[in-house]
């Protein structure tokens, strides 16, 4: 036989059983409601819409590394053109101050020799001056 403490013990724990039921019962009929599965629908397309969001952000951080990776090495190439602009300016210049050089050697040159020949001519033409007057007296 059940002592009435045994029995007050056995109330409880079926009332406990059947209050868990119920909150069970509930929680089942909460999940699948209407409610409950149009804010599922709303949490998969919001996790939708970030993965979207994030793989368009991927995309354009992308878009802007190719950008400035194009842009570097347009710069590099530009500043290389410029570089070599400048070293061919550079020899250009000092070709054109050595055949500048060359010119005025050449042209010393030509004068120390027009001046020697010049002389030359004035040496022979008073030593023939010389011989001529020279065997007539």
């Amino acid at each position: 036989m059940l002592k009435p403490k045994d029995i007050d013990f056995v109330e409880r724990r079926s009332a406990a059983k059947d209050a868990k039921l119920a909150l069970l019962e509930r929680a089942k009929a909460r999940l699948n409601s209407p409610e409950a599965e149009q804010a599922r629908l709303e949490r998969i397309a919001l996790a939708e819409a970030r993965e979207a969001r994030e793989a368009q952000k991927k995309i354009e951080a992308e878009e802007r590394a190719k950008a400035e990776a194009q842009r570097k090495a347009e710069e590099i190439v530009r500043r290389k053109q410029e570089e070599e602009a400048r070293i061919a300016a550079e020899a250009a210049r000092k070709a054109a101050e050595e055949a500048e050089k060359e010119a005025a050697r050449q042209a010393q040159r030509d004068a120390r020799k027009s001046d020697r020949t010049k002389l030359m001519k004035e040496q022979m033409a008073a030593l023939e001056a010389a011989m001529r007057g020279g065997g007539k007296s």
